[in-house]
């Protein structure tokens, strides 16, 4: 039988398991210091945020007497003209859309900034759009190109009945680039 030494003078283990691998001191304490640290860089974070604030706010170019008018325009516009106001007995209804004190605003807005600017009601807009389509897509008439146009349905109904034109020829569509020849490579001369 092999006779075992071991190499260091440490402590001698009694039978079974070895006690000093975990230490509940050296845990808590690591979790304490983890903590400790945490917080610190929250709060070192937070001051970094808060001086950048303040530095932004002192370092801001002062503004200019149209954007004081303008500012000014805007808050008292949104105090008074920018809804209307709830009838009695209705206050619990649901809110009028905010487009209903716009026409003043847009007056005020095209004696300031030129045209064109963003959309207030993108759903309207696209909703009129859809009406235009739907109306120009039903209907029969004539394009100021020459061009006759006729209903989609009725469209679809004569090519049920008519079938697909006939095509002579082979399809070659025209949107394609023509194909460039290749040249086999020879051997180079120098």
């Amino acid at each position: 039988m092999d006779n075992f030494h071991p190499q260091s003078g440490g402590e001698h283990l009694k039978e079974g398991h070895d006690v000093t691998d975990l230490s509940i001191r050296a845990v808590l304490l690591s979790a304490i210091t983890l903590a400790v640290s945490l917080g610190a860089a929250f709060l070192l974070v937070l001051g970094f945020y808060w001086g950048l604030q303040k530095w932004e706010k002192d370092h801001q170019p002062p503004m200019t007497a149209m954007e004081d008018q303008l500012r000014d325009e805007r808050e008292a516009m949104s105090n008074t003209q920018s809804r209307t106001p709830v009838p009695e007995g209705e206050e619990n209804v649901k809110p009028q859309p905010d487009w209903y004190g716009r026409g003043k605003m847009e007056d005020h807005l095209d004696r300031t900034f030129p045209g064109p600017r963003l959309q207030y009601d993108d759903e309207y807009d696209m909703s009129l759009f859809r009406s235009s389509e739907d109306k120009w897509l039903s209907s029969t008439g004539k394009d100021p190109d020459g061009t006759v146009h006729i209903p989609v349905d009725q469209a679809m109904q004569l090519l049920v009945q008519r079938g697909l034109p006939q095509v002579s020829g082979p399809f070659a569509p025209n949107n394609l680039p023509t194909a460039v020849p290749m040249v086999p490579a020879g051997p180079s001369k120098r």
